[in-house]
C-alpha cells in the first residue's frame, strides 16, 4: 500500500473512531449540565475523587491492554490467527484475576482509605454515601478490565466501525440509565450505578464482536507462556509509563482536593475533565488508529516510517492546537453556556485557558507516542511519562496552595511543554536522525506557538458578551478556520512547509475522486 492510499485509509479509520466520540462529547454536554443541578457541584466534586482514589490501581493490569493491541495486530497481520488469540486468551486470565483482586481491594478497603485521604474535605455524614458508590465501583472495575481485553481486537484489526458502535452504546446507555436512576431519587448513588450499568453492557457487546474475529477459536481465559513472557515485558514499561501518565492527569486534582474544598475539585473538574480532555480527546481519537499502524509496520524502513511519523505528527497537532486554542478567547462563555452557571464561568475560565494551552503542547506528542508504542519503545516513554509527571506534581504543589484555583493549569502546562521536548528528541532517535531538527520545529513547534498567540490576541482584543450556542458555534468556527489559515501561511513559508502543504491537496484530491465515484 502505498503512503498516499495509506495515509487516506487511515484517516478514513480515524474518521470512524471520532464520530463515535462526538456522539459521546454532544451528550456529554448535556448530561454533565443535569448531573450538576441534580445533585449539586459539591456531590460532583465528589465523584471526581472517588475516580481519583482509584486512578492508581490501573496500573495493576500491566499494559496488557496495549500488549494485546500490538501482538494481535502484528500477528493477524502475518495471517496467525491462533497465535493472537492465545495473546487474547492470556490477557484475559490477567485482567480477569486482578480485576477481582482489586475490585475486592476497593469493596471493603475504599471507603475507609478515602475518608483518610480526604477527611478534612468529607464530613462524617457522607461516609455510608461514600462506601455505597465505591461497592458499586468494584463491580464496574471488573466489568471493565474483562471490556479492556477484547476491545482491543477491533483496534488491532482497525475494525473502527465496530469500535465506535461499542463506544456509542456506552455513551448512549450510561445517559440513559443515568437520567433515569437520579430521577428515581438516587442522587450520586445513582450517577455510579448509571456508569456501572453501561460498563456490563458495552463488556457483553466487545465479548459478542470478538468472537466474530475469532471463530472457531476458543477465547476462554488460559495461559501462553510465549504471550505471557512478551506481554509482561512490553507491559511493564507501559505499566510505569501509566504511573506517570496518572500523575500528570490526576496530581493537580488530588492538590486542588487537598487543599480547597470539594466545589472548587468540582469547577476543575468541570473545565478539566468536561470541557479541556474532551476537545483533546478528539485529536487523541483520531491518532488511536496510528497504534495498530505502527504496530503492523515497526519492520519496515525507516525513512518511510519518518515520512508516515512527521505527516502524522503535523496533522494532530495542527488540528488540535486550531481546536483548543480557538477555546481562548470563548472560555467563559463556553463554560456558562455548558453549566447554566456564572459563577462556575467566572472561576474557572482562566483555568481553561492555561490547561487549552498545555493541550496544545501536549498534542505535540500524540504521533510521536503511538509511534513508540507500535514498534515497542516502551522503555522511552516511561521515562518520559514519569518525567512529565514528576514535572506536573512539583509545580501545582508549589502553585496551588499559594494561589488558589486560579493557578490550576501550570503543572500540566509545564509537564506538556518537556514532554514534547522530551518526545521530539526520543523521535529523531528512534530513527537514526532521518527526522531533521528543523522539520520538527515546523511540524510541532511553529503550529503550537502560532496557535497560542493567535488565541490569546483574539482574546485580548476581543470585548466579552454573553453568546447563545448558535453564535458561539459561529464564532468557534470561525476561529478555527482563522487558526488553521494562519497556521498554514506560516509552515508554507518554513523549511518543509511545502511538504504538508503537498500532503494536504493529495488527500483532498483522493476524497473528492472517491466521493465522485461513489455518487456517480
Amino acid at each position: 500500500m502505498t503512503d498516499n492510499r495509506l495515509a487516506v485509509t487511515t484517516i478514513k479509520n480515524s474518521v470512524l473512531n471520532i464520530a463515535s466520540f462526538i456522539i459521546g462529547l454532544l451528550v456529554n454536554v448535556f448530561l454533565v449540565r443535569y448531573i450538576v443541578a441534580q445533585i449539586g457541584i459539591e456531590y460532583y466534586g465528589i465523584s471526581a475523587l472517588l475516580l481519583l482514589i482509584i486512578a492508581p490501581l490501573t496500573l495493576a493490569n500491566l499494559g496488557f491492554g496495549e500488549a494485546t493491541t500490538k501482538y494481535v495486530a502484528e500477528h493477524m497481520h502475518q495471517g496467525n490467527k491462533e497465535l493472537a488469540a492465545a495473546y487474547v486468551r492470556t490477557t484475559f486470565v490477567m485482567y480477569l484475576t486482578v480485576g477481582t483482586c482489586v475490585a475486592l481491594l476497593i469493596y471493603f478497603a475504599g471507603p475507609a482509605i478515602f475518608m483518610w485521604a480526604f477527611s478534612e474535605q468529607i464530613t462524617a455524614d457522607k461516609t455510608q454515601l461514600v462506601g455505597a458508590c465505591l461497592k458499586l465501583i468494584a463491580f464496574g472495575w471488573i466489568f471493565n478490565q474483562c471490556s479492556a481485553t477484547f476491545m482491543s481486537i477491533p483496534i488491532a484489526m482497525q475494525q473502527f466501525t465496530k469500535v465506535a458502535a461499542g463506544n456509542i452504546i456506552y455513551v448512549i446507555c450510561g445517559a440513559i440509565l443515568t437520567v433515569f436512576f437520579i430521577n428515581s431519587g438516587m442522587g450520586l448513588t445513582g450517577y455510579v450505578a448509571a456508569t456501572v450499568g453501561a460498563q456490563f453492557l458495552a463488556l457483553m457487546f466487545w465479548m459478542y464482536s470478538s468472537k466474530q474475529v475469532f471463530q472457531g477459536i476458543s477465547l476462554m481465559p488460559r495461559i501462553d507462556k510465549t504471550a505471557w513472557k512478551n506481554s509482561v515485558h512490553f507491559g511493564g514499561w507501559q505499566t510505569l509509563s501509566q504511573l506517570g501518565g496518572i500523575i500528570a492527569q490526576q496530581s493537580e486534582k488530588y492538590v486542588l482536593g487537598v487543599n480547597l474544598p470539594t466545589a472548587a475539585v468540582g469547577i476543575y473538574n468541570v473545565v478539566l475533565g468536561n470541557i479541556q480532555q474532551k476537545i483533546y480527546a478528539i485529536v487523541h481519537k483520531l491518532a488511536e488508529v496510528l497504534f495498530p499502524l505502527f504496530s503492523a509496520i515497526s519492520n519496515d524502513e525507516e525513512s518511510r516510517k519518518a515520512n508516515i511519523l512527521i505527516k502524522s505528527t503535523w496533522i494532530t497537532t495542527t488540528l488540535s492546537v486550531c481546536l483548543l486554542t480557538s477555546v481562548i478567547p470563548f472560555a467563559h462563555n463556553l463554560i456558562e453556556l455548558i453549566m447554566k452557571n456564572k459563577e462556575v464561568a467566572d472561576k474557572g475560565e482562566h483555568v481553561l485557558r492555561i490547561l487549552c494551552i498545555g493541550g496544545a503542547f501536549g498534542s505535540a506528542t500524540t504521533a510521536g507516542y503511538f509511534f513508540l508504542l507500535g514498534i515497542g519503545k516502551t522503555i522511552k516513554i516511561t521515562y518520559i511519562s514519569l518525567l512529565t509527571g514528576f514535572i506536573t506534581i512539583v509545580v501545582a504543589a508549589y502553585t496551588i496552595p499559594r494561589f488558589g484555583l486560579i493557578a490550576a493549569g501550570f503543572g500540566p502546562l509545564a509537564g506538556a511543554i518537556i514532554q514534547s521536548m522530551a518526545i521530539s528528541r526520543v523521535m529523531r532517535t528512534a530513527l537514526k536522525d532521518t527526522i531533521k531538527l528543523s522539520s520538527i520545529i515546523t511540524t510541532i513547534y511553529v503550529p503550537i506557538i502560532t496557535g497560542c498567540i493567535t488565541g490569546m490576541t483574539v482574546w485580548y482584543i476581543l470585548p466579552y458578551s454573553r453568546m447563545g450556542w448558535v453564535n458561539f458555534i459561529g464564532s468557534y468556527v470561525l476561529m478555527n478556520t482563522i487558526t488553521a489559515v494562519i497556521i498554514f501561511i506560516v509552515t508554507r513559508i518554513l523549511p518543509h512547509g511545502k511538504e504538508h502543504e503537498q500532503l494536504i491537496y493529495k488527500l483532498i484530491s483522493h476524497t473528492w475522486t472517491k466521493l465522485k465515484i461513489r455518487f456517480n
